[in-house]
């Protein structure tokens, strides 16, 4: 199986610099997962269940590694699921 790395940001990386890329390289083909918008008055339930859907998706590529940026509390429930995984 090919070894991947997740972008789970908005920043697609067809619009990094070069050593970025190389350096995501390392972990494997990079692929895009573009981060959700969260709305302002989304509750706890609200972003665990929108991290837990993300997480099934990222979790489905089997990742070597994940970049995981956005908005502060479904990064940290995104984060914080994977690292137990």
């Amino acid at each position: 199986m090919e070894k991947v790395f997740v972008n789970f940001t908005n920043h697609p990386s067809e619009t990094w610099e070069k050593k970025q890329i190389e350096a995501a390289h390392q972990y494997g083909k990079i692929v895009d997962l573009p981060f959700p918008n969260v709305y302002p008055n989304a509750g706890e339930r609200d972003i665990e269940a929108l991290g837990e859907a993300y997480c099934q998706k990222i979790l489905e590529w089997k990742p070597e590694a994940v970049l995981c940026q956005g908005e502060f509390s479904l990064t940290f429930f995104v984060v914080s699921r994977l690292k137990c995984q």
